[in-house]
């Protein structure tokens, strides 16, 4: 660790709660408002218990802090300096200072501030995926993503390798909208990059398609291509096309849980991109229920309709089953609708 570092009073004032250069854990604690009322509206969910336990116990962990000039920056323990604030009880805190060795630091000091920064956080619990891209993100300003892998068991508490810290950085450049998608969940790191070919308007169309509708990767994924397919073969926006009528009918409604918007929009999008597959598939299960065939037995069509072969299937556990699942064949393939699906 370059600088030296020693244990001092520190007032809360003189530190800039405002800089978050070493920020990497989740959750917002800032705002330009900093009267007490702001504090206390801003952080009583997230720091309400450690700040009952930090009046209470006293501070265990004491924060990194770095000295410029006469004022303070945090390289760990954001979470604690804005807790001790919110309590608004302690005038000053004891804190780890680390006093430049020049005016300017060295590229060593910023990199090992950053390490700290990263460290503090992982080794005391598993980082998610934006606390990892933020991570990255610091380091690769002096390091490169070959440098970063080898040390990443020391830095991360996990091993990284190549492709996978290539990956954070390219996540590092997309837009904030998609930052905020994969932080609450809404989107896959993976279905995230399908997007960076995109323009910024584009990916903020899908990220408020998104903010609406819940699905899994792979449909994630269909939703993206179909959607960035539809608009080229019909030579419209993107964007108009995530705010069509048939799209904004299904995500604008408020009786909709989001699970089934991302079904019914899936759907939505199926149609309007095979459209020929989806009549086959409405006129299969429309023949399907017409031969009203009993007993559990299962009628699956080719994959896509690309091939001749249909797939007849059931399960039995007595002869006398058997008997009978063959008899409702034996009467379907006498019915002239099977006619109309069988080649």
């Amino acid at each position: 660790m370059s600088g030296n570092r020693i244990i001092e009073q520190v007032k809360i004032d003189d530190i800039d709660l405002s800089d978050e250069t070493y920020k990497i854990s989740s959750g917002k604690f800032h705002s330009a408002d900093s009267s007490e009322n702001s504090l206390k509206r801003l952080n009583s969910n997230a720091l309400h218990a450690l700040a009952d336990s930090i009046e209470k116990i006293g501070l265990i962990n004491l924060p990194i802090l770095k000295k410029v000039k006469d004022r303070y920056m945090i390289i760990c323990g954001f979470k604690r300096v804005h807790a001790m604030k919110f309590i608004n009880c302690m005038l000053q805190t004891s804190a780890t200072v680390i006093l430049p060795e020049s005016a300017e630091p060295s590229q060593e000091e910023k990199i090992s501030c950053a390490s700290i920064a990263i460290a503090d956080n992982a080794f005391q619990r598993q980082l998610n995926v934006m606390e990892q891209l933020r991570g990255v993100s610091l380091l690769k300003e002096y390091l490169s993503i070959e440098q970063i892998a080898l040390s990443s068991h020391l830095i991360f508490n996990s091993r990284m390798n190549v492709a996978m810290i290539r990956m954070f950085d390219e996540l590092s450049r997309m837009p904030e909208s998609v930052h905020e998608l994969i932080e609450n969940e809404r989107l896959a790191m993976t279905t995230a990059l399908k997007l960076k070919e995109c323009a910024i308007e584009e990916i903020d169309s899908f990220a408020d398609l998104f903010l609406k509708i819940r699905t899994g990767l792979n449909k994630q994924k269909e939703i993206i291509t179909n959607i960035i397919e539809i608009a080229a073969r019909e030579d419209i926006s993107i964007a108009d096309l995530i705010s069509s009528d048939d799209i904004i009918s299904i995500t604008d409604q408020d009786d909709i849980d989001e699970n089934r918007k991302g079904n019914l929009v899936r759907s939505i999008l199926l149609q309007r991109r095979y459209p020929n597959l989806s009549k086959a598939k409405e006129q299969f299960a429309e023949n399907f229920k017409k031969l009203s065939m009993k007993g559990d037995i299962k009628f699956d069509p080719p994959v896509d309709f690309e091939g001749r072969d249909y797939t007849f299937s059931f399960k039995v556990s007595t002869v006398e089953e058997l008997t009978q699942k063959v008899e409702i064949l034996s009467r379907v393939s006498h019915n002239p609708l099977i006619g109309q699906i069988l080649p």
